[in-house]
């Protein structure tokens, strides 16, 4: 692993409830057979994706890989954390928490950019492109987010441990949905369309924490600064 003075990179296998679009399963519109899910990757109760096992050889190779793609996208976004931002011009901005550490999911895709407190509390910035300037960008905000929303109860989640709602972020109208609890964890996935892209901030951490960093992301984010 490469270090700088200016910061740390953390590698941690864990993964967390990821919109079902950023993960290498849905990307690929792939379900993993039998076999892969035991031998490469697993899926958490309560959570939607297949999760890498850095464990075995190839989980392990996939994490070296996205170790060495993640250098360079974080090297790039220096001048960015020197102002005291953290993301870039492509998922856009949040204020650089104090003391938190660059985090590398093996799961994650090219442009995620992933900071993280003591490898538990996490946030995730992330970006779907929309190609199609037919397409309503609202509507499909609305639906990819009720579509999380209902693949979570499909998955075992009672309604009340769940919460899909309308948001607005520094002006910027969207959608959240909410998971209070699971495996220890909450998470909250905030959808926001912007002109052709649709931005994903992801907080995740220990259920008494969520709440203060949902309201870090709600003074700070911005799409382009």
């Amino acid at each position: 692993m490469r270090k700088n003075n200016l910061f740390k990179v953390l590698i941690l296998g864990a993964m967390f409830g990821m919109t079902v679009f950023l993960n290498g399963t849905a990307k690929t519109g792939k379900t993993p057979n039998k076999k892969e899910k035991q031998e490469d990757c697993y899926i958490p109760k309560g959570e939607l994706t297949c999760v890498t096992d850095i464990n075995t050889v190839k989980g392990s190779i996939k994490l070296a890989e996205k170790e060495a793609e993640k250098d360079k996208l974080f090297k790039d976004a220096e001048k960015y954390f020197k102002k005291g931002r953290f993301g870039n011009e492509n998922v856009g901005f949040i204020d650089y928490p104090e003391g938190w550490m660059m985090f590398v999911d093996p799961d994650s895709g090219p442009s995620t950019m992933q900071i993280s407190r003591e490898g538990f509390d996490i946030y995730t910035l992330d970006v779907l492109y929309i190609v199609d300037e037919s397409i309503n960008l609202t509507k499909i905000t609305e639906e990819i987010a009720k579509q999380n929303y209902d693949d979570l109860l499909k998955a075992g989640h009672t309604k009340d441990n769940l919460e899909i709602k309308d948001v607005v972020i520094n002006g910027y109208k969207g959608k959240s949905v909410k998971v209070k609890r699971v495996s220890g964890k909450s998470w909250i996935t905030y959808y926001i369309p912007n002109k052709k892209k649709m931005h994903i901030i992801v907080v995740e951490g220990l259920p008494q924490h969520t709440d203060k960093m949902q309201k870090f992301v709600e003074k700070s984010w911005n799409p382009y600064k």
